[in-house]
């Protein structure tokens, strides 16, 4: 394993520094004075001075030597000789006495792995290591994080990150997965709030339920191809997410997998994805752009509700049905095209799609269910294909632009405030199949002809006051 520069450049700390160098190279890096100073160089780069004050320490005296042999001695005895160190340079003129000391307490710092014992078995058989984080008694599963780390290293070994490791751990800002990981466990990193970025090793192959859950500084991600399914609210709430990788190998994405996602404003989802499950997406105000593959059958319930920005979006021919809410609340959602081999479009489908202009119903749909259209204030006129036979509960209230309806001659019954406050609507045709018009069907409607049979217009005559008749 090598350093990453990138990242090193941001511990700004050189004990830091120390610490993450000594966890990949291990303490004989302080014996190895020349790449010692090289590595440290390479962080420095351009910063003449810096780079003399470590030459000085590491490549004439031999500091980092002298450090590593502390290990040999006891804590009381590692903290005199340090002492002794940091005054024997002052007094040979090496560094005036205070940065003597900061340099040696640098060192001495990033040997923090050799200071203390590296694990620790507790009684119950499981390990803790120099970081306190707590470990199965194989070392394999990182069972309990520390959870005021702001750093961490994970060992070679550990195979899994169990459930909840690092739950609320507000303090973490970056963490270091091994290529051996193939697990992370249930909210094993969720609430962790100052989580930037994580990368996640090409060995994993499973994340578990809200395993990023409510981690809301985390901007971007890439999921290893090994992973088949973003499970349930695993980045629900992930405010700053502006960015993530889907795999290929993707076939399902769960409920809630990206719920509130409020800063994603664009995604591919990969061919071979066949589910997208409910409220997937729900409450992604910034996303105006998806790709959604042939391949997907189920679009659940509320999966694209309340996404704002959303302009457009293709259907694929084999999904069959519209579910609950699916856009529910897509104010931005101007056009779109329900494929034929659609039967039913669910309950609240298209509500407050404010900006739906026009809409075309394929002549396979059987079922719209209530308020499937409520309050799409845009749109102006819609067909009911052959075969619906129910004008569901509010499924048109509030769509004050519709001026035209056609109702085919399958319908029998009205439901109530089917067409309340369209007020755009002056006329309507009812078929003469209808037997059952609810009393409010029609509320706050401005209508000025009814084309009906008469048997019709008599039985509701007193829902068309001053409504003409136009008899069929």
């Amino acid at each position: 394993m090598q350093i990453n520069i990138t990242y090193a450049r941001t511990l700004t700390d050189m004990a830091d520094f120390l610490r993450y160098i000594v966890s990949i190279y291990g303490k004989e890096i302080y014996k190895d004075k020349q790449r010692l100073f090289n590595l440290i160089a390479d962080l420095y780069a351009g910063e003449e001075r810096q780079k003399r004050l470590f030459r000085r320490a590491i490549i004439e005296d031999n500091m980092a030597q002298r450090i590593y042999e502390l290990e040999k001695k006891t804590l009381s005895e590692r903290k005199a000789m340090a002492d002794a160190i940091a005054s024997r340079f002052a007094e040979n003129n090496f560094f005036p006495n205070e940065i003597g000391q900061k340099v040696i307490l640098t060192f001495v710092q990033g040997l923090n792995l050799l200071l203390k014992e590296p694990w620790k078995q507790r009684a119950d058989g499981s390990w803790e290591d120099v970081q306190g984080c707590v470990y199965s008694s194989d070392k394999k599963t990182l069972i309990e994080g520390n959870l005021e780390l702001s750093e961490v290293i994970i060992p070679d070994s550990v195979t899994t990150i169990g459930s909840s490791a690092f739950s609320g751990c507000t303090s973490l800002v970056s963490i270091h997965i091994p290529d051996n990981v193939t697990i992370i466990g249930i909210g094993a990193f969720s609430g962790c709030t100052s989580l930037v970025s994580i990368h996640i090793p090409d060995s994993v192959t499973i994340i578990g339920i809200g395993a990023f859950s409510g981690c809301t500084s985390l901007s971007s991600i890439f999921i290893p191809n090994g992973v088949t399914e973003i499970d349930l609210r695993t980045f629900e709430e992930c405010t700053s997410l502006s960015s993530i990788h889907l795999p290929d190998g993707l076939t399902t994405i769960s409920l809630e997998a990206f719920y509130g996602c409020t800063s994603l404003s664009s995604i591919h989802i990969p061919d071979g994805v066949t589910v997208i499950d409910d409220h997937a997406f729900g409450g992604c105000t910034s996303l105006s752009s998806v790709h959604v593959p042939d391949s997907v059958v189920i679009i659940g319930e509320g999966a694209f509700g309340g996404c704002t920005s959303l302009v457009s979006i293709h259907i694929p021919d084999s999904v069959t049905t519209i579910n609950h809410g699916v856009f529910s609340g897509c104010t931005s959602l101007s056009s779109i095209d329900i494929p034929d081999g659609v039967t039913t479009i669910g309950e609240y489908a298209f509500c407050e799609c404010t900006s739906l202009t026009s809409i075309h119903i394929p002549d396979g749909v059987t079922t719209i269910g209530g308020a499937a259209f409520k309050e799409c204030t845009s749109l102006t006129s819609i067909h009911i294909p052959d075969g619906v036979t129910t004008i569901d509960y509010c499924v048109f209230k509030g769509c004050t632009s519709l001026s035209s309806i056609y109702m085919p001659d399958s319908v029998t019954t009205i439901c109530r405030e089917a067409f309340n406050e369209c007020t755009s609507l002056s006329s309507i045709h009812i078929p003469n199949n209808v037997t059952t018009i609810h009393e409010t069907a029609f509320l706050c409607c401005f209508l000025k002809y009814v084309q009906t049979s008469r048997d019709i217009y008599s039985k509701y005559r007193y829902l068309f006051s001053y409504v003409k008749l136009q008899e069929i």
